[in-house]
């Protein structure tokens, strides 16, 4: 028989092997690049941001921050690159936090309040505004501006941002937002004004592009308004409002064939979006399909149950079908809302009462509108029918002539821009870009 020390000879060699095997393997592991330091972490998430790969950078932060939590740094910067990516509930949440950690300054409370804009806590950005000690005067004016705008103190808002525009005649953002207050308090020659200064500074403006284009289109002047869309496409080129204003061109001219090709491509790149499926059952309607435009109404309603202008396009399907009693019950849906009256809308009212016999209520509803609209000659000629039917017939008679010499004129125009009111958003002015 062999010794033991003989037996166990071969397995004491295997021991040594694997034993030098994970010395090596150690060594190796050992010898290798060091894990990035907080800095160079932080300077990486620097290079991404500027290389436009925000979600990379935001990943990079993170990193850092399993590893560290209370960085106040990465905190700070987490919070800047969510404000760049729109995510305003997750910057606030990363700058109070580094807030919270000690960090300081005139910055973060400029970041803290632009945040608390963009996630539309008007009343918050004022109490903030109450405590500050560290803005310059015209920041906390443009602040305290953005939030009565916010809140729909229109006329607090205006004196506001008049006052802003007289110490700094060079800023865009007052002009921009004196310019929708004026088109909310229906005065569109201010509102162009205010719009033609800001082109003035800068051309290329996008929003006071589409915003004149608008106002144009509104005051039935269709071809500025083709110019306008068509600019804002060349300067931006698939940009959703600007093609969406030149379908809306399209419908107020009445081609609806133009609509429906401008809109192939943006639904192919935008498929879900509501403003264009809405078009797409305007065009619909133009067409006399009824059932694609009800389709299309009903998907678009559902993205968006109180939205008061798809409400007003499925109570005018309902006319069209002569469902008269529906469109009336969609109608006070959409005023319920409180989004405001359409021009459109009260028009549609008005033909519904005339439909069931009621041309007291028909008159109620188009009176109003004769100060604001008086040349609209489709106004006119259901006034002439409201007071023909209550025996006015003099009254009536002045009415007909006034909408023939409007017609003979060329301003039949007026009346189809019924479709493009349709296609606007009623009642309140938004803080953000409506367009987008």
């Amino acid at each position: 028989m062999l010794p033991v020390k003989h037996l166990a000879a071969p397995w004491v060699a295997r021991a040594i092997i694997v034993a030098g095997a994970l010395l090596i393997t150690l060594l190796l592991v050992g010898c290798g690049p060091p894990p990035p330091t907080a800095s160079e972490r932080l300077e990486r998430a620097s290079q991404l941001e500027e290389q436009r790969d925000l979600r990379g950078a935001v990943n990079e932060i993170k990193s850092l921050l399993s590893i560290e939590p209370d960085h106040v740094n990465a905190r700070w910067k987490l919070g800047l690159l969510y404000v760049k990516l729109g995510d305003g509930a997750s910057a606030l949440k990363e700058i109070d936090r580094a807030a919270t950690l000690g960090l300081t300054g005139e910055e973060v409370t400029r970041y803290r309040l632009h945040v608390l804009l963009m996630t539309r806590q008007f009343e918050a950005v004022l109490l903030g505004l109450e405590s500050d000690t560290l803005l310059q005067p015209d920041q906390r004016l443009e602040f305290e501006a953005q939030a009565r705008f916010g809140l729909e103190q229109f006329e607090a808002a205006q004196t506001l941002f008049e006052q802003l525009l007289d110490r700094r005649p060079d800023r865009q953002p007052p002009r921009m937002k004196l310019a929708l207050i004026a088109k909310q308090n229906g005065d569109l020659a201010l509102a162009q004004h205010y719009l033609d200064t800001l082109l003035e500074r800068n051309e290329s403006h996008i929003y006071a592009l589409l915003y004149k284009a608008d106002i144009a289109l509104r005051l039935g002047d269709i071809e500025g308004a083709a110019q306008g869309y068509k600019r804002a496409n060349e300067l931006y080129p698939g940009w959703l409002a600007a093609g969406l204003g030149q379908v809306r061109v399209a419908l107020a001219r009445g081609d609806t064939d133009a609509a429906e090709t401008l809109l192939g491509p943006i639904l192919q790149r935008h498929p879900n979006a509501l403003p264009a499926i809405y078009l797409e059952a305007v065009a619909a309607l133009q067409r006399n399909d009824l059932k694609r435009a009800r389709v299309q109404a009903q998907r678009a309603l559902q993205g968006s149950p109180r939205n008061a202008r798809y409400l007003l396009l499925l109570a005018a399907i309902d006319y069209v079908e002569a469902d008269y009693s529906w469109a009336q019950a969609r109608l006070q849906q959409a005023t319920a809302l409180g989004d405001g009256w359409s021009v459109a809308a009260q028009k549609l009212l008005a033909a519904s009462d005339l439909e069931l016999g009621k041309p007291d209520d028909a008159a109620a509803a188009l009176q109003p509108l004769l100060s604001s609209h008086g040349q609209d000659p489709q106004l006119l000629a259901q006034l002439a029918t409201v007071l023909s039917l209550q025996g006015a017939f003099d009254q009536a008679r002045h009415y007909l002539e006034q909408t023939c010499a409007l017609l003979a004129d060329g301003a039949a125009l007026e009346a189809q821009i019924g479709v493009s009111d349709l296609a606007d958003e009623p009642g309140r002015v938004q803080v953000s870009d409506p367009f987008s």
